[in-house]
């Protein structure tokens, strides 16, 4: 069901809760799903593409916090998210999104939370500290001298 379906009837029904509860679908999705995705968010909102191509380190919690939120719904409901932002917008400005949310199964958003801020914990730690440039460092120098590197 589109999103706006979906909130038009969300308008007019009176329980909404039981409304929201009927298109919750999915009660699981498999580890490596959610994974492969926290994966996919890190890279999408920890780096912004320069013009040159290169990359940039910078966060971007407020696109990943919408990421996270539009993921789990495209994945446990019926509704189909086609534009998140717009899709986002239109739910939450309804009222929608939050009744929604409070519906999916609660043990798989944790554990999809979870795995969202370890990945983003991992991310940092092999590509932000100092041990990790130091690391990178000697990768680039061993690589150019032809010498492999051993652990």
């Amino acid at each position: 069901m589109k999103v706006d379906e979906f909130v038009r009837l969300y308008k007019e029904n009176r329980n909404k809760e039981q409304f929201c509860e009927r298109h919750v679908i999915k009660k699981y999705v498999p580890f490596t799903t959610k994974l492969t995705e926290c994966e996919n968010v890190v890279k999408s909102t920890m780096n912004v593409l320069n013009e040159d191509g290169t990359t940039t380190f910078r966060q971007n919690t407020p696109v990943r916090f919408l990421l996270f939120h539009m993921t789990m719904i495209k994945w446990y409901t019926d509704v189909e998210i086609e534009d998140i932002v717009k899709d986002y917008d239109t739910l939450d400005e309804s009222g929608a999104f939050d009744t929604l949310v409070s519906k999916l199964p609660m043990h798989e958003f944790k554990e999809f939370s979870t795995i969202l801020s370890m990945a983003v914990d991992d991310y940092i730690s092999n590509n932000r500290t100092v041990l990790s440039a130091i690391d990178n460092m000697m990768t680039t120098l061993l690589t150019v001298k032809g010498i492999e590197k051993n652990g």
